[in-house]
């Protein structure tokens, strides 16, 4: 079964053209540490093309649709960073309020306003997600022994 639509067909296409990327880079270089270097970059690219696409599909999804498929985008990006060598690191919500707010009860105002206040700015940032992205960064900081700006 093909996929319609055009965003589906340039997702295969770039799908196909990492893969095939891939299998040249395995194939046709006889450096072990070149082809090693470089087979684990394209397949970190393949899995976040694959994290994309499933966020692409998450979003116009409903109910339980799109929580299965942000599912699949998370585990794919964490893939991706386990791939790349890098840290995960996890946080509860209330970790992050209390990080931020010294409560792991605080609201989302109350959360807005320190992160305000940690980061020197006039208001609360505009929309709520960024608000709880500056909330984790800073939480994230702090966990790791360091202070914001």
């Amino acid at each position: 079964m093909l996929p319609s639509g055009k965003f589906s067909r340039f997702a295969l296409t770039v799908a196909a053209a990492l893969t095939a990327l891939l299998v040249l880079v395995v194939e046709g270089i006889r450096s072990p540490a070149a082809s090693l270097l470089y087979s684990d970059l394209l397949q970190t690219a393949i899995v976040l093309w694959a994290a994309y696409c499933a966020l692409r599909v998450a979003l116009p999804s409903l109910g339980y649709l799109r929580r299965l498929w942000m599912l699949l985008a998370v585990a794919l990006f964490m893939a991706a960073a386990a791939q790349a060598h890098l840290d995960i690191v996890e946080f509860s919500a209330t970790s992050v309020k209390r990080a931020v707010a010294g409560s792991g009860a605080a609201s989302k105002e109350q959360v807005g306003k320190m992160v305000a206040h940690v980061l020197h700015l006039a208001r609360a940032p505009r929309p709520a997600d960024v608000t709880d992205a500056l909330a984790l960064a800073i939480a994230c900081a702090q966990r790791r022994g360091r202070r914001p700006p």
